[in-house]
């Protein structure tokens, strides 16, 4: 019985362990997440500025009139 006892203990401890490093890595993939999260509202801005400055390159150059 105490070798069993060994057993779980050693056992335990590994779950312990992978435990650890399971949650280590969900809590640094929650932090790239959240990254991700914060960088999404800046490419919507720098989209609709270059659709902007684009909309407006089209109107000046529509001036030109080639023939």
């Amino acid at each position: 019985m105490y070798e069993r006892s060994k057993d779980v203990i050693r056992e335990s401890k590994t779950i312990e362990s992978v435990t650890k490093e399971l949650t280590g890595g969900m809590n640094e993939i929650s932090s790239k997440v959240d990254h991700i999260n914060d960088a999404v509202p800046e490419v919507h801005t720098i989209i609709e500025e270059n659709k902007e400055n684009i909309d407006g390159l089209v109107q000046e150059v529509s001036r030109f009139k080639i023939e």
